[in-house]
């Protein structure tokens, strides 16, 4: 900004000595002169009378309307495409169902759930009958000192059994 405008002092606006007194006053004398009589609109003579005939005529005139066929080729292909759609997606989803059972799963999925799952010895007594937690049972099966070796050494810590 220039000196010049930071150094006015006089706006240069005058207004009238109780201008804003007496201006609400003012405004509402002069409304009351010139207030309006009826609502500013006119209607034709006999335009109601008339109005029903012009209305028809101008609709009998437009007798060539145009036709929209709805069953074109083009729409009967989109909804047979959408048909055939949703029927593929029923067939896939309820007739691909396998039945699943111990033979059909994986061992290693099997494996990889009993560990991220944290099941504890408890857990897996109840799965178990009485028949297989017999103790005869387990004596059937033949494990030999090297098989044994071989699953303490490849899968228990021997570092919790030695204490210095």
């Amino acid at each position: 900004m220039s000196d010049k405008l930071k150094n006015i002092k006089n706006p240069g606006f005058k207004i009238p000595n109780n201008y804003f007194e007496g201006i609400e006053d003012a405004v509402l004398s002069q409304i009351k002169l010139k207030s309006i009589e009826g609502s500013g609109f006119k209607v034709p003579d006999g335009y109601f009378e008339s109005l029903e005939d012009t209305v028809i005529n101008k609709i009998s005139k437009n007798e060539n309307t145009k036709v929209i066929n709805l069953f074109t080729r083009r729409n009967l292909l989109y909804v047979s495409s959408i048909a055939a759609t949703i029927l593929l997606l029923f067939n896939l989803s309820v007739f691909n169902k396998k039945s699943v059972s111990f033979e059909t799963l994986e061992t290693a999925s099997l494996e990889s759930y009993i560990m991220n799952q944290y099941i504890d010895s408890y857990d897996m007594a109840s799965l178990l009958t009485n028949e297989d937690i017999i103790e005869e049972n387990f004596i059937e099966h033949n494990f030999s000192e090297e098989n044994m070796e071989n699953y303490i050494l490849n899968n228990i810590d021997m570092e919790g059994f030695f204490s210095e």
